[in-house]
């Protein structure tokens, strides 16, 4: 069952316990086949990772750091990073996950979509929490989605890239992405 595309948001509100473009480097991260450096080069044809600062982004809008997960320059190439860190996480029914995601500026096309998972204990198959599809069109999406059916489990979240057909420009960028305890 794939989650449902979720339409723009407010952010929540209340204390950030984790924030994936800040914990990056943490991460492991790979393609289908290799593992891939944090701060890679952004011509790696398997496939980059790494911050960008003062990002220019499709809507226009520059952000002061981002993100940008360059899929493997292949038909149905990936990025995914592993958030081993995660498992320390205690999470309960006031938490969401929230997304702000979208292409570069330079881009000018590109269309891939943006997954989180999660994997209980970090040992079984993550299983998707929402899938987000961005095609190039000047708009970042947004994603809000609860977390309580996790509540009292402990898993690493996964981030991954997906470029579908096409890798041509897909400069998928992560604005925010961080699980939000919201106040009761």
């Amino acid at each position: 069952r794939e989650p449902p595309f979720v339409s723009p948001v407010t952010p929540p509100t209340g204390e950030v316990i984790y924030d994936f473009v800040r914990r990056a480097p943490e991460a492991l991260w790979t393609n289908d086949t290799a593992e891939l450096p944090f701060g890679g080069k952004d011509a790696d044809k398997r496939g980059f990772v790494l911050w960008q600062e003062k990002a220019l982004m499709e809507d226009g809008t520059r952000y002061p750091r981002v993100l940008v997960t360059y899929p493997e320059w292949v038909p149905f190439g990936v990025i995914v990073g592993t958030y081993y860190d995660t498992l320390t996480l205690k999470l309960t029914t006031d938490d969401v996950l929230y997304l702000k995601v979208g292409l570069l500026a330079k881009a000018r096309a590109g269309n891939v979509t943006f997954i989180v998972s999660f994997a209980p204990a970090c040992q079984v198959l993550p299983v998707p929490l929402v899938k987000v599809n961005d095609l190039y069109d000047q708009q970042l999406r947004e994603a809000r989605i609860s977390l309580a059916s996790l509540a009292g489990q402990t898993g690493c979240f996964v981030l991954i890239a997906d470029a579908g057909e096409s890798p041509d420009e897909d400069w998928a960028t992560w604005v925010e992405a961080v699980i939000v305890r919201e106040s009761p």
